[in-house]
């Protein structure tokens, strides 16, 4: 069962002061995943070929349009954000294992593995004849595609979870050094670092546009610097808990998954338009013609329309982590359940596919983050032995039932394992 310890105190008004979110610990929780069936990266659909990854230590190929599988190939290790990645007849994977796979696409054999000094947890990227792979390590790692031979590595200073980006010559990585740096595609050359506050964890491609790379972080911003000097341009805070995954842009608008439950449409100056809630971790929306696609922590799969609206959702059993891809009329994505599911742009089951295993457990989405409660000191003179103590309870259509108790007292309020506790002792004003 998945533990969810956050509270929507944006929509939630009672009489105690201002709030402010503090991340308290490195945001480290994808790395103590434990093995099992999950479903944690966004699927790969090339031809007629579906691809994915699982924490039970496979790589699958499944027939799209069926569901029947082609081939499996097995790792010897979990692997999570890091789905498949296509290139020229081969499929790219890395594993907490340590080792960034390629693979034979049609048959699923070994050509080659790379060893780096720590896990992989993000995907890799390819620009044809290099694949590049970032590590726990701290190193971003350049490999010959055909060979697997190290051609270059560069050092950051803090793990490196985060999917690099090819772009015109230069490639970009994030670190848990709060930077993101901007480097030669060919030497591994440091031309550019873009300095942020927060720890750098996305799970998609840096979002370039028009000279402009869009950067989350844990620090609950987004920002826009200018490629060539660093300028940043703005940057909007969208939320409390920080992203794990970078925008994506449609026409003239961007599209922002949070941790705090969002969906967030803003405009081109980061002025935000609209936003979706659902009271769980979203990571990286799908835009596809007139509708929104995108997974929720909630179990379900959303489709909006342009304005924000819901269209329809599609429940299932466990969380769903990241992107839907689409083919053809159909969207593929996996969930915690340990399926991967094919349906309809109407919502409707086309297939599913269960993979071995029983769901991963995970520590709880915000165990990194602490809510604070700032209580004026007037306030806590004039009432230093009473005790305020309420519940209440919000009804989601995914039938999870979310509950918090809220206790007032001297001292300041933190949420930790999904309830507000006190700083001061309990017992002692009773």
């Amino acid at each position: 069962m998945e533990e969810t310890n956050f509270v929507d105190l944006d929509g939630f008004d009672v009489e105690m002061g201002e709030y402010e979110v503090v991340q308290t610990q490195k945001f480290d929780r994808y790395m103590r995943i434990e093995t099992g069936g999950s479903i944690g990266g966004a699927p790969l659909v090339v031809g007629s070929t579906l691809y994915f990854a699982s924490m039970n230590h496979n790589i699958y190929a499944l027939d799209a349009v069926d569901g029947k599988e082609l081939w499996r190939f097995e790792a010897r290790d979990r692997i999570g954000g890091s789905g498949p990645v296509y290139s020229d007849g081969m499929i790219f994977a890395g594993s907490y294992d340590h080792n960034l796979y390629c693979l034979n696409a049609k048959t699923g054999e070994l050509i080659w593995k790379f060893r780096t000094e720590g896990p992989i947890y993000c995907r890799a990227e390819t620009d044809g004849g290099t694949v590049y792979v970032g590590s726990k390590d701290r190193n971003l790692y350049a490999v010959e595609a055909a060979t697997g031979r190290l051609l270059w590595k560069f050092t950051t200073g803090g793990d490196v979870a985060s999917m690099p980006t090819a772009h015109e010559g230069s490639v970009f990585i994030g670190s848990y050094d709060r930077n993101v740096y901007r480097l030669d595609a060919g030497n591994g050359r440091l031309i550019r670092k873009y300095p942020t506050q927060g720890e750098v964890h996305n799970l998609n491609r840096f979002l370039i546009d028009n000279g402009v790379i869009y950067v989350t972080t844990t620090d609950n911003m987004l920002r826009a610097f200018r490629i060539e000097d660093g300028l940043e341009v703005w940057k909007a805070r969208i939320g409390n808990y920080g992203a794990s995954s970078c925008p994506v842009k449609d026409k003239d608008r961007l599209y922002q998954g949070t941790r705090d439950g969002d969906v967030t449409c803003l405009d081109m100056n980061g002025r935000i338009l609209w936003k979706f809630p659902t009271r769980e971790v979203v990571h990286i929306p799908l835009v596809n013609g007139d509708h929104v696609y995108f997974g929720s922590g909630n179990k379900l799969l959303y489709c909006l329309d342009m304005d924000g609206k819901k269209v329809w959702t599609f429940g299932t059993n466990g969380s769903i982590v990241l992107n839907p891809v689409i083919r053809e009329g159909c969207l593929y994505f996996g969930s915690w359940d340990c399926h991967m599911y094919c349906i309809d742009t109407s919502g409707n089951l086309v297939w599913k596919f269960r993979v071995e295993g029983e769901p991963s457990y995970k520590p709880p989405s915000y165990e990194a983050f602490e809510v604070r409660i700032k209580v004026e000191q007037e306030e806590v003179e004039e009432l230093p032995k009473k005790r305020y103590d309420f519940e209440f309870h919000e009804e989601e259509e995914s039938a999870s039932t979310y509950k918090s108790e809220i206790t007032y007292q001297m001292g300041t309020a933190y949420i930790k394992k999904g309830k507000y506790q006190i700083d001061s002792d309990r017992d002692a004003l009773r």
